[in-house]
């Protein structure tokens, strides 16, 4: 199944799905956090969107309301489907049909079913696609409408997918008469008319599909970016296929307008950051809390000692809670390690996009080149377009990802500035801009980082001190590292160590 069937077609139905109300539930302030956020979300405000959800997660948690927790999970889910990052999606959408599920909120479970189901069918996995349209079978959603037609629209992406072409325009058709039947909203017709045009073009039918672009967007009118984007792409994937490839550049300019003006670099790495952070506090957390339990513990034990029975009882819950606070630290460990990894892999096609775009964007320009250069003397507070930030940010990714760079105990904001061809002033005020850090909170994240992969790498590096480690990584003083260090991982280097090789 083409790629972007799989990136714009899936998220106007996903527009529409997630505009599911929690209306009769609970708790009010968290359905107001999720009725906003799903406000900033059809405004295409990714991050402010999120920022909503996770401090509907945050206030669910506190109230041990699993309802309002698990729906908030969905959404971030979707969050990351219109990011284009699949396997993010999947994560919060699994997480959040395994709190439904346990906790009985059926509406939701069926919810992130329905989500998961079409998630892995536009990703060509359609045994993973079968069980979760199988699950969603037997749940429930808010309206009998609304359940029929993701029955149909499911079973028509899989039969499409099981290339059973006929049989899937017929599923198609009668999801079209499903609208009609129960007076949905026209848009759940205008994302069927999307799949209809890749089954025609599958099918050698370019007539057809030209046909079934112009319904479409006879159906979405002037309604939102999103749907001009995957009308546009459709419009390319038909040019492209009759040969036209002047009218196929057309297309894949408009298509990449709006994308541009709907994604940035900045909300990308915001939406990313705000995520990542709120996980991180929240095993934080729990090692606190876990610790603190600990500490109590071992005040009641010395002022107890006399009495021998309860000092074994005491002992015995101790070394229980250690045990649960390790469970914690390495959770905490692993969870570094898959963030890390995510990351690497995030930015490097970050980067990659990034980098084709500029690269374009300079042979339009011809020899012009308007990034500011280490010989300008810009305003404390420089007016920075948002293409020379995303230029510039792309370019300090890239030396920030370049380990021998950073680690020298020389690098610094000047270097770095120099490195990108650029100025102190508009490299600090893009790093403030992009990441939401300063330059030296940036530069201990990736020390740090890279600090964690040696002391777990035991091949390469475990021949080495933790002096040795750290003077490797430009710090100068082990106070300094392991400030660092616990400031990032909330553990010294030492516990880190040991963890990572007892794990």
């Amino acid at each position: 199944m083409k790629k972007n069937l799989a990136h714009h077609i899936f998220l106007l139905v996903i527009c529409l799905f997630s505009s599911i109300s929690s209306v009769g539930k609970p708790v009010a302030n968290a359905d107001s956090l999720l009725k906003w956020g799903e406000k900033d979300y059809y405004n295409e405000l990714y991050s402010d969107a999120v920022d909503k959800y996770l401090k509907c997660i945050e206030m669910a948690r506190n109230d041990g309301d699993d309802y309002h927790e698990a729906y908030a999970l969905c959404e971030i889910g979707m969050v990351y489907t219109r990011l284009n990052d699949y396997q993010r999606s999947v994560f919060y959408l699994q997480k959040g049909f395994e709190l439904a599920r346990k906790s009985g909120c059926r509406e939701v479970e069926g919810k992130a079913a329905a989500h998961l189901a079409a998630v892995y069918a536009f990703n060509d996995k359609l045994a993973e696609a079968k069980k979760y349209y199988a699950i969603e079978q037997k749940l429930p959603h808010v309206s009998e409408g609304l359940r029929q037609y993701f029955l149909l629209y499911n079973k028509a992406l899989i039969t499409q997918l099981s290339g059973q072409s006929d049989k899937a325009l017929q599923l198609h058709r009668q999801t079209l008469r499903c609208v009609d039947r129960f007076h949905l909203n026209k848009h759940y017709s205008s994302s069927v008319y999307g799949l209809i045009v890749y089954l025609y073009l599958d099918k050698g039918n370019i007539a057809m599909a030209k046909d079934y672009c112009e319904k479409y967007r006879t159906f979405i009118g002037k309604d939102g970016r999103v749907f001009m984007e995957a009308y546009y792409e459709m419009l390319r994937d038909v040019c492209n296929y009759s040969g036209d490839k002047a009218m196929t550049a057309n297309y894949e300019r408009k298509a990449d307008s709006i994308s541009m003006a709907i994604i940035t670099q900045q909300q990308i790495n915001a939406v990313d950051n705000k995520v990542v952070q709120f996980e991180d506090e929240q095993s934080q957390n729990t090692i606190l809390e876990l610790s603190d339990k600990v500490t109590h513990r071992d005040v009641v034990i010395a002022l107890t000692v006399v009495v021998i029975v309860m000092l074994v009882l005491l002992t015995i819950i101790i070394v229980r809670s250690n045990r649960k606070l390790k469970d914690a630290q390495r959770i905490l460990i692993r969870k570094n390690q898959e963030i890390r990894l995510e990351a690497q892999n995030y930015r490097s096609l970050l980067n990659n996009n990034t980098e084709t775009k500029v690269k374009a964007s300079r042979e339009d320009e011809g020899s012009k080149d308007d990034t500011p250069t280490s010989g300008n003397k810009p305003a404390a507070q420089p007016l920075m377009s948002e293409e020379q930030t995303r230029r510039l940010a792309a370019e300090i990714t890239k030396v920030m990802n370049d380990t021998e760079a950073i680690c020298s105990p020389s690098f610094s904001l000047a270097v770095l500035a120099q490195m990108v061809g650029s100025n102190t002033t508009y490299v600090s005020y893009t790093i403030n801009k992009v990441y939401n850090f300063n330059f030296k909170t940036l530069l201990n994240e990736y020390r740090i980082r890279e600090a964690c992969q040696r002391l777990e790498d035991q091949k390469h590096y475990g021949h080495l001190t933790i002096k040795a480690i750290f003077q490797g990584l430009g710090y100068s003083s082990y106070s300094n590292f392991v400030a660092a260090f616990k400031k990032v991982n909330g553990m010294t280097p030492s516990e880190y160590m040991r963890l990572a090789s007892s794990k």
